[in-house]
């Protein structure tokens, strides 16, 4: 090791100025030491250029975008969104509870931890029976709230206050110009597979309103008491043809039509976001069995959409075909 204290007793006024250069921030202040003293005996030493090592920028990891989430559309027609934007300690989750007719229902704005956060979306995203929950890009779930704002303007009902208080805040919604799901590969899917599309998570608990069902209850219990119809077999297709005609006037309205295909086009949407490509297909392919010019009766998703809330002739005796539909539990 250098010896500071041999310099400044040689008068080694050159070595000393070298060694205050130094990088080494212990030796470089102890050279400096060292000058002083030689001033201080009167000898003539130049100061020292103090070389500063310039601090390189800090490297910062990309910062990746925050996950909002979309949960699926419940037996009511509506679903909750959290939409996430970054803060300096945390982040500020904007929930809103958004009804396929009557738009925002409600909405409040929570900050919360990072960490919070992520364990939110942890407990969220853990497979559930009857709905689920997938990441979605912030434009998206943006671009959800505010058009379900735009229906509480059409069906002239109150958007919640907190709603107008922070929309100035999320900043204006980004045009969508398409659904994401219209980009989903959708060949025709099979009959089976329209059936099994009712057991994913994200249909099980569909079924027509109240009102409907008991409708075509009263249908039904007609075929089941006919004095004309004696055989199953005419039981059972008079059965079927009550629920055909069902489905048939249901879907006759443009409005049913549409809302129908866009819950499983964002069913298709959520499936994919959840790695499930196999059924985000399916339901891409549903889908286009509620455009304007599909004939719906005919389609066998449309069929269990009725079917599944009854126990038909000439079915087994099994456990019941539609479970009871429950809202969305979402946690605090």
């Amino acid at each position: 090791m250098i010896d500071v204290d041999e310099l400044v007793a040689r008068g080694d006024a050159e070595a000393l100025a070298k060694l205050a250069e130094s990088t080494d921030k212990a030796v470089a202040k102890a050279a400096r030491r060292g000058l002083h003293k030689l001033r201080s005996k009167g000898m003539k030493v130049a100061a020292p250029q103090v070389v500063r090592e310039t601090p390189s920028a800090p490297v910062r990891a990309a910062a990746a975008e925050l996950p909002s989430l979309a949960s699926s559309i419940d037996a009511a027609g509506e679903r909750a969104i959290w939409l996430v934007r970054s803060e300096r300690d945390g982040v500020l989750v904007f929930e809103a509870y958004v009804h396929e007719q009557n738009g925002l229902t409600q909405f409040r704005v929570t900050e919360l931890g990072r960490k919070q956060w992520r364990k939110l979306v942890r407990e969220l995203e853990e497979p559930k029976p009857h709905f689920s929950v997938a990441e979605v890009p912030a434009d998206y779930a943006r671009a959800e709230i505010e058009a379900a704002y735009e229906r509480n303007q059409a069906t002239r009902r109150a958007a919640p206050v907190e709603y107008t208080r922070a929309r100035q805040q999320l900043g204006k919604a980004p045009p969508v110009a398409e659904h994401p799901a219209l980009s989903i590969e959708a060949p025709v899917p099979s009959r089976e597979d329209l059936l099994r599309l009712h057991e994913t998570p994200e249909c099980r608990a569909w079924m027509p309103e109240p009102a409907e069902i008991e409708r075509t209850a009263v249908k039904l219990q007609e075929v089941e008491t006919s004095q004309l119809l004696v055989s199953p077999q005419q039981k059972t297709a008079a059965a079927h043809d009550a629920i055909t005609r069902a489905v048939r006037e249901y879907f006759a309205d443009a409005g049913r039509r549409e809302r129908m295909r866009k819950r499983l086009l964002d069913s298709a949407y959520l499936m994919l976001k959840r790695g499930r490509e196999a059924d985000a297909r399916i339901a891409r392919g549903a889908a286009d069995q509620f455009t304007p010019e599909a004939v719906s009766e005919e389609s066998p998703f449309a069929l269990q959409f009725f079917e599944k809330c009854f126990r038909l002739p000439g079915e087994k005796e099994e456990e019941p075909k539609a479970e009871k539909p429950g809202g969305l539990i979402i946690p605090p």
